[in-house]
């Protein structure tokens, strides 16, 4: 089977029912709850705190446009639960931690990267090096080593992104900042306006 390492550059702070509650917050559906019954997660969820909402109203500041939705005509329970980001994230961590498959890396920041045919390295800043046949960067914006390491990759490679993949809609910011740089490195090389064959961007789930 897959072998995973789940790497971040923090340590994450456990999660305290006594703490003040988290700002970022997240709307899940009844799917996703059953998604996260499904891998152990949200018995300990339910155990802290979340919130329920049965009802929602949806309607136009400047017109008459207007909706409402109520779990009741749906006949569930709920039409979703709020969750705090920290519990969320936390009762995940929880189930990984007893699959044999992924280590956790924490913390473990990136300090280099080499991308051959079908295989990744990546050197830490602890002295660590990981190989894969995938690296998956969802960085965001507050942790933007390993796209700056992208960038330099792309200036200086024909077709780095072969093992490589960087979801759609992950740290959009950074990606920004990320696509102006190879624009910029590219440029400098003498290489024109930054192209990509459409090949490439499927590769990479459409980074640039």
């Amino acid at each position: 089977g897959l072998q995973i390492a789940l790497l971040d550059a923090q340590q994450p702070a456990p999660f305290k029912s006594s703490a003040e509650v988290d700002l970022r917050v997240f709307a899940i559906s009844p799917a996703t709850r059953g998604f996260l019954e499904s891998l152990g997660a949200w018995e300990f969820i339910q155990s802290q705190r979340l919130c329920a909402y049965t009802e929602m109203s949806v309607w136009d500041a400047t017109g008459s446009g207007y909706i409402h939705f109520d779990c009741a005509e749906m006949g569930e329970p709920a039409l979703g639960y709020i969750i705090e980001n920290r519990l969320l994230q936390h009762a995940l961590r929880l189930q990984l931690e007893t699959a044999g498959s992924v280590s956790m890396m924490f913390p473990a920041a990136p300090e280099a990267l080499a991308v051959d045919a079908d295989r990744v390295s990546l050197s830490l800043q602890d002295g660590r090096n990981l190989k894969a046949q995938l690296l998956l960067a969802a960085d965001g914006d507050g942790r933007v080593r390993l796209h700056e390491l992208l960038v330099e990759l792309v200036a200086g490679r024909r077709d780095p992104f072969a093992p490589l993949l960087i979801p759609r809609g992950e740290g959009d910011g950074a990606r920004r900042r990320a696509r102006a740089g190879v624009i910029r490195a590219e440029r400098r090389l003498g290489r024109g306006r930054a192209r990509r064959p459409a090949r490439d961007l499927r590769r990479c789930g459409g980074w640039l």
